[in-house]
């Protein structure tokens, strides 16, 4: 006689045993549903939490040391005495440290440069006579005068990351003055700051005494708490900004090395 057979509504396994029951499908999907709510909040409040977070500001020390020719061509000066007939011919390089030693080059390049550092040299070299200019002290001596007269001329103070002293500052309107060229302030660019207060309308240099502005100024000067100073214009301010902008140099001469020197 055969046997009755039990139906079964789950399905079975090749062995014979009953397959175990699975979820309702609209369960599934709850749960998918929960699980892709939490993780969008967790991704939503994670980048909530880095776009508060407060961008570390970038910082750069100088690099090197470096060297660049102060000239492309041979510098050619007259001397004192002899009825200054007697002139020097030479060729020198700057030793330096620079945050790029790109900088140097494409400054010597600049003709406003070029300018500025053959009328120094001529001003330092006619108050030397030959025999001065050739001894072993007189000689270090003018070195020495070349490499602090025209440090500021190669490496002259920058208003914010501007490609040439002489451009504005994009974020403050700010720009270096037009007697720029005469500030002795010798910072780095990371580590100098000017402090602009639009409220009060005063800027500050480092930890320096706050200077009044009224927006018209070319040529105002500021100065840091060691006395050290800079020319600013002011015209272009951004209204109301307020804020600490980057002021301060891009390299600095440690020594300058003559390649080619004569007498004559």
């Amino acid at each position: 006689m055969a046997k009755d057979t039990k139906k079964t509504d789950g399905a079975k396994t090749e062995d014979g045993k009953a397959a175990p029951e699975a979820a309702p499908a609209n369960k599934k999907k709850r749960l998918l549903a929960i699980g892709g709510g939490g993780l969008g909040l967790v991704a939503a409040a994670l980048m909530a939490a880095l776009a508060a977070t407060p961008k570390k500001e970038e910082y750069k020390t100088f690099e090197g040391l470096f060297v660049a020719s102060l000239s492309p061509d041979k510098v050619t000066t007259n001397l004192s005495g002899d009825a200054q007939k007697r002139f020097c011919v030479f060729r020198a390089e700057a030793y330096f440290e620079a945050y790029d030693q790109q900088y140097a080059l494409d400054r010597v390049l600049d003709p406003v440069y070029a300018a500025l550092m053959k009328d120094v040299v001529l001003r330092i070299s006619v108050r030397r006579t030959a025999q001065e200019i050739n001894s072993d002290v007189g000689n270090a001596a003018f070195r020495e005068d070349l490499r602090l007269s025209i440090d500021p001329l190669l490496f002259p103070v920058h208003v914010g990351e501007t490609k040439t002293p002489a451009d504005v500052d994009e974020a403050s309107g700010l720009k270096m003055g037009i007697s720029g060229i005469r500030s002795n302030f010798r910072g780095s660019l990371y580590d100098g700051q000017l402090v602009v207060d639009a409220g009060d309308r005063t800027l500050r240099l480092g930890r320096g005494q706050p200077v009044k502005f009224d927006g018209t100024e070319k040529d105002l000067r500021v100065s840091d708490e060691n006395g050290r100073f800079v020319f600013l214009d002011v015209t272009r301010m951004t209204p109301g900004f307020s804020g600490i902008v980057k002021i301060g140099v891009h390299g600095r001469i440690r020594e300058i090395l003559f390649t080619e020197f004569n007498i004559q």
